[in-house]
């Protein structure tokens, strides 16, 4: 639930353009993945998107199970999923810790 509630912070804040650093977990659910469509769909309405870095294999397999392995793009690192290389700070692309 808190995953959901800083997400929805971000996209309030109009932080549209989110990666989301998945390198540190070790389980993730239904639920979160239901807070990253969530926010993955709030995101694109407001004409930004949310990428996916550092995802593990069972996160991987989570998403593939799920059906939802092609809503998200997904990168080896942050670094990566940053568009062609912009710095991670101003604008409407965030840097913020979500932990």
């Amino acid at each position: 639930q808190k995953l959901l509630l800083k997400l929805d912070q971000l996209v309030e804040q109009d932080r549209t353009w989110i990666i989301v650093d998945m390198s540190g977990v070790t389980f993730c659910g239904t639920l979160g993945v239901s807070a990253l469509v969530r926010t993955r769909s709030k995101a694109q309405s407001a004409g930004g998107w949310l990428r996916l870095a550092g995802c593990s294999d069972h996160f991987r397999r989570v998403l593939q199970v799920s059906g939802r392995h092609r809503m998200f793009p997904r990168y080896d690192t942050v670094s990566e999923a940053v568009p062609g290389g912009r710095a991670l700070s101003g604008g409407r692309t965030t840097s913020d810790r979500l932990a």
